[in-house]
């Protein structure tokens, strides 16, 4: 069998101090980096809530201005409907007039003489 000259350990001193700090360096490497993450993730989800409510706010302005033109649509089809009224209102009055002037004129002349 074969006798460890330091006392049961096959791997001397120095050589178990570099794999132990090799571990230490690997584990603070992946808690610094898990924790990066969890920074980023963090700052993600105060920028993500710092955009939806500017975008609600946005939305809240937009449906304001939309609701004034709309608004401003419907007086504007109120004062076509009432342009529609007067046009056929005049329409009516010339038709009128047209009939009139026909009556005083009387029938046109034929410029070709009947036999």
């Amino acid at each position: 069998m074969l006798r460890s000259q330091n006392g049961g350990m096959y791997v001397s001193a120095e050589i178990m101090t570099i794999v132990l700090s090799a571990v230490g360096i690997v584990v603070a490497t992946v808690t610094s980096m898990f924790s990066g993450l969890v920074w980023i993730v963090r700052r993600m989800d105060a920028m993500e809530q710092r955009l939806i409510a500017r975008i609600e706010m946005g939305e809240a302005r937009l449906e304001a201005r939309i609701d004034k033109v709309e608004a401003r649509i419907d007086k504007v089809e109120a004062r076509i409907d009432r342009l529609d009224a007067r046009i056929a209102s005049v329409e009516r009055e010339v038709a009128d007039i047209r009939a009139t002037i026909a009556k005083w004129e009387g029938p046109y002349p034929r410029l070709v003489l009947s036999r």
